[in-house]
């Protein structure tokens, strides 16, 4: 898949740069203090993330795309969470993620 790119002056984005496990996933949402209120129902607590298989330890978190209308065959990448009570689908981009991980590693 061909992912489109934030920053032109920070060259191609691969699909192993946009692979994080769920302990990533949490420590970036954690730092971005994200709630776990459900906007959409009164739920307050742990949210369904869309990883791959069950029973990993920490498991990967699969990379969903969407399309790019200007440029065919190009996806923004995402990754998925899930309220377990109303079902509502927030998504976190897979960029921000990739830039807040690059930016602590350089300092």
């Amino acid at each position: 898949m061909t992912y489109s790119k934030r920053e032109p002056q920070s060259g191609p984005v691969t699909e192993e740069d946009l692979t994080f496990s769920l302990s990533q996933l949490m420590e970036y949402l954690a730092a971005k203090g994200r709630s776990t209120q459900c906007p959409m129902c009164p739920h307050n607590g742990e949210w369904i993330f869309h990883t791959g298989t069950d029973d990993e330890t920490d498991p990967r978190v699969l990379i969903f795309g969407c399309q790019n209308s200007s440029e065919q065959g190009v996806y923004t990448p995402f990754a998925l969470m899930e309220c377990p009570r109303c079902g509502f689908m927030p998504s976190t981009s897979l960029f921000a993620v990739h830039h807040y991980f690059k930016d602590k590693k350089n300092g």
